[in-house]
């Protein structure tokens, strides 16, 4: 049977879970259940939903359900994920994690994208069941949006440049999207390891004026910036403590330094991104400047970072 979840108060939530649905949810459920458990033949599992989690910005839903057999007890638990990336798609699964790693993927529904069946989806996301969901997930995600342009890249298609008054639209919808830090904020809190194996985070620059840059080594204004940071470093020693938190491997930073290239202060490798993410970065490069309180004093972007002279002033106002 598929039972109802208590409410807040204790009581009975009333809410159907089947209202919106198109199929026998009841019967789609105790299959993904077998499929899961493998309960004895016969078996008759009692589902129930703990809670739901939706994701309206995202077109994405998740239920939490636990799957009881009279017997036996809990058998355990999976997660219903559906998204709705529209047009004729159904994309309705039952996930299990553990410590972080999909190990089960079951279609609820066959899976349709736009009207195009892509049954093996299932299979895909367990191909990489031997990692940690959040190590690659985001990264997923984008070679999936890159697939969009992949026509229009093979065609050689004449693309528009992108104006000043289209970056700032850009930049605008960006922004509204995801607030940046504003002058004042304290440091967001963050845990990486530096290069050489050091536990970096906002304790290592207490009480003292900073610099974190973010960016790209594939990036040519990040490569600038650094030489940049690096000569008014070399001309203002001991002003500011520097943290380069470049979003590359050790392969491309290795790479970078035998071409002649070179990191001001202390270096962490981010490919996860966390920096990126913890504050509020929409363009790189990026330098947040922060007072010995670790208080942000300016937040440097491209904009601003057009030449040494403009990133020196900005530097030197700064107290």
């Amino acid at each position: 049977m598929l039972a109802r979840s208590p409410g807040k108060s204790g009581t009975v939530d009333d809410r159907s879970i089947l209202t919106t649905e198109k199929i026998n949810l009841q019967g789609a459920l105790q299959k993904v259940a077998y499929d899961l458990f493998k309960p004895p033949k016969g078996s008759f599992m009692t589902i129930t939903r703990l809670h739901d989690h939706w994701r309206v910005h995202e077109g994405v839903s998740f239920e939490k359900y636990q799957v009881t057999l009279k017997k036996r007890g809990v058998l355990g638990t999976f997660l219903r994920m559906r998204a709705f990336p529209g047009g004729e798609s159904t994309v309705d699964l039952a996930l299990q994690l553990e410590n972080g790693v999909v190990t089960a993927a079951e279609p609820i529904q066959p899976v349709v994208i736009r009207g195009v069946p892509f049954l093996a989806f299932p299979q895909l996301v367990l191909t990489l069941k031997e990692h940690q969901l959040s190590s690659y997930a985001r990264g997923l995600s984008r070679i999936f949006q890159s697939l969009v342009f992949l026509e229009q890249a093979s065609r050689g298609t004449d693309v528009p440049p992108l104006d000043e008054k289209r970056a700032l639209l850009v930049a605008e919808f960006m922004k509204k999207k995801n607030p940046p830090l504003a002058p004042g904020v304290r440091m967001p809190a963050f845990s990486l390891k530096d290069e050489k194996g050091g536990g970096f985070g906002p304790a290592q620059l207490d009480g003292k004026l900073s610099l974190i840059v973010v960016g790209t080594i594939h990036d040519e204004r990040f490569r600038d910036v650094l030489a940049w940071l690096g000569r008014y470093a070399g001309e203002h020693p001991d002003r500011f403590a520097i943290a380069t938190v470049a979003m590359n491997r050790p392969p491309t930073i290795d790479q970078y330094r035998n071409r002649g290239g070179t990191f001001p202060g202390t270096l962490v490798a981010d490919v996860e991104q966390s920096v990126y993410e913890t504050f509020h970065c929409v363009f790189t490069p990026s330098v947040y400047a922060f007072d010995r309180q670790r208080l942000l004093q300016k937040h440097l972007e491209p904009v601003t970072l057009t030449d040494y002279e403009a990133l020196a002033r900005e530097l030197d106002a700064i107290r």
